[in-house]
């Protein structure tokens, strides 16, 4: 009786035990659900406005119409920065919670050095979501974040992503965004009109109305007894589909002096809609090493990258990136 007494009694505390235990898990598992929902978003379809601020910087502002972001309610995105910042926002989790003696220290970074994130929604009414950013954790994997109104800072993560979320936040400005140099379907250009400063013999205007042409601009080009090839000039139109830049050099102190050479060539794009996009292409290696050298289209590839002067900015690419695009009037006829 005694012995049945004592398993009985050792039964209600192992059960006593395992409802605690159960009990617990679900209060941490109810926990890591509402941190989650608290930082998170469904879906990007639903931001229509992202405002990025950090501690030491102008804010950055994100806006969406007809699908397309846009910085500062005047630069194009960069899609890859902002699908980037989309994953955070859709699929951050809670990793763990600092313990209480590191809460005051945590806070103490977020006021001197932390970023601020308000998330609108379509009504733009008010933030959907607000949370400031700290510093990633010390293995590097897990970000310290908090969310308004609450003094509990968390520790956040990327499930699949080996590394921190802050540095997807930490951008300049002009980082963020899109530096595509062309990005213009082949439909949609009216004429793309190439001057060689240099070697005007090289120049042309090809024509993409009412079926395709081209005319030199050297008054003095000797006619040439070769066809026209049409379809390598249709084939043409598509290189400026898609040609990216490796990033902006506008904070570069020398840029003046760089604009001040006569540029390689100046390429001027008409499209349907009669905007004119126009860039000026100058030599880096004639910049780099203080020569000024007249080379052909056909030398393109003597030129290892290229400085490249916009309506606003001044960029700089690979000559392996944009080289095809520059080719001389009497390539576009057949041997």
């Amino acid at each position: 009786m005694r012995k049945s007494l004592i398993l009985l009694v050792i039964l209600a505390l192992l059960g006593g035990i395992a409802y605690y235990l159960f009990t617990k898990n679900k209060q941490e598992e109810a926990v890591l659900v509402a941190v989650d929902r608290g930082f998170t978003i469904s879906s990007m379809d639903d931001v229509r406005r992202i405002v990025i601020k950090h501690a030491k910087m102008p804010p950055s502002v994100f806006d969406k119409a007809n699908g397309e972001w846009t910085l500062d309610y005047k630069y194009k995105v960069d899609p890859y920065i902002m699908a980037y910042i989309g994953q955070v926002l859709t699929g951050m989790e809670l990793r763990n919670v600092p313990r209480k003696v590191a809460t005051s220290p945590i806070i103490g970074s977020m006021k001197s050095n932390g970023i601020r994130v308000d998330v609108f929604t379509n009504t733009l009414e008010q933030t959907e979501r607000t949370f400031f950013i700290g510093s990633d954790t010390q293995d590097g994997v897990g970000t310290y974040m908090l969310l308004d109104g609450d003094p509990q800072p968390y520790v956040m993560y990327l499930p699949g992503h080996n590394g921190g979320l802050r540095s997807r936040f930490e951008h300049r400005s002009e980082e963020y965004r899109d530096k595509y140099i062309y990005n213009i379907k082949p439909e949609n250009i009216k004429s793309i009109k190439i001057q060689y400063p240099k070697n005007e013999i090289s120049s042309f205007l090809l024509k993409n109305d009412n079926g395709i042409s081209i005319e030199p601009l050297d008054v003095n080009q000797p006619p040439l007894e070769k066809p026209f090839n049409e379809r390598f000039a249709k084939s043409y139109l598509k290189y400026f589909e898609s040609i990216g830049s490796e990033g902006f050099a506008n904070r570069l102190e020398t840029k003046d002096s760089i604009m001040s050479k006569v540029p390689y060539a100046i390429v001027t794009i008409t499209t349907n809609e009669n905007n004119e996009i126009q860039h000026s292409y100058y030599s880096y290696d004639d910049f780099q090493f203080r020569t000024n050298k007249a080379r052909r289209p056909e030398d393109v590839h003597t030129i290892e990258r290229f400085f490249v002067k916009g309506k606003d900015d001044l960029y700089f690419t690979q000559t392996s990136v944009i080289g095809k695009i520059f080719i001389g009037y009497r390539q576009f006829f057949s041997s």
